[in-house]
């Protein structure tokens, strides 16, 4: 529920940059920035799970990509480090 939610924010920061400027009633603050950057944070972090959990060490090992997993692991801790960072900010809007 909670990344729907800003999932939903993301669109809605999308949809009003989008507008030229002179139309734009939406007032951008430090809060939703940070908000917007948790939603790409944890579209990266899902995207590599999913990678994570559909892909063996032995189907990277197979396709030509020895070590490859042990990168994409550490990434995938990188994305929730940030993840994590991003919810401890105090957010105001």
């Amino acid at each position: 529920m909670k990344l729907f939610r800003t999932c939903a924010v993301a669109v809605s920061i999308s949809m009003a940059l989008a507008i030229p400027v002179r139309k734009r009633a939406v007032n951008i603050t430090d809060g939703l920035i940070l908000n917007y950057a948790l939603t790409l944070e944890f579209l990266e972090a899902e995207f590599y799970r999913e990678a994570l959990a559909k892909f063996s060490e032995a189907d990277f090992i197979f396709s030509g990509f020895s070590g490859v997993r042990e990168n994409v692991e550490r990434i995938f801790n990188d994305e929730l480090a940030h993840v994590q960072i991003l919810q401890g900010l105090p957010l105001q809007f």
